[in-house]
């Protein structure tokens, strides 16, 4: 006998079958997002895409499946359609109190950093990402590694891209201080260290 099938036979109370219910229905919508990253990961972007547009038609308020439909539509290189959904997430969710802004900031970054070599709104997106309120259902140890993630970018892009080794340091060090093995903040931080040196011309 199954562990729902249990319940029911329990008849427990109307708020803990609403809790059970919810539970379920994350639990159901989180594997087939799972199975969703899986197909991208082989390259089968068409199911992927497939998969999780049909986790957002049945439950809606899985939002994770939002994010993830963007990146998937970016790594198959679909940049426009990536992009409108990435904008349609910061629309629904503009208080940025439900979602975790950051992360869609970020992905437009990324997506006009590589995509589009677009510098000055690559920067932009980052800024905002940076700025963005942290959301209600999201831990502070979890946003603090989502800051991260973006100063990592941030430090690859300005050394690379930006040429300024003292901005792209600043942002390693924040880096590293929570991610302490990162090798791309970690190289940024040691070049950036012998320039400063005059060991090495930048």
């Amino acid at each position: 006998m199954g562990f729902f099938d249990f319940l029911k036979k329990k008849k427990p109370s109307t708020e803990v079958e609403k809790a059970f219910e919810h539970l379920h229905i994350e639990l159901t919508a989180r594997q087939m997002v799972d199975k969703a990253i899986s197909y991208r990961n082989v390259g089968q972007y068409d199911r992927a895409i497939y998969l999780l547009k049909d986790v957002l038609k049945r439950y809606p308020l899985y939002t994770p499946a939002k994010t993830v439909l963007g990146t998937t539509l970016m790594a198959k290189g679909d940049i426009e359609e990536a992009e409108r959904q990435f904008k349609k997430i910061l629309t629904e969710h503009a208080d940025g109190k439900d979602y975790p802004l950051i992360e869609v900031y970020a992905n437009l970054g990324s997506l006009y950093n590589n995509h589009k070599n677009d510098i000055s709104t690559t920067l932009e997106y980052y800024r905002l990402a940076l700025n963005s309120p942290k959301p209600d259902n999201v831990s502070n140890e979890a946003y603090r590694l989502m800051i991260s993630n973006v100063c990592r970018d941030l430090c690859v892009i300005y050394f690379y891209k930006v040429r300024d080794l003292a901005t792209a340091k600043q942002f390693a060090l924040k880096r590293l201080e929570i991610v302490k093995d990162c090798s791309a903040a970690t190289k940024v931080y040691n070049f950036c260290l012998e320039a400063e040196k005059g060991n090495i011309s930048f």
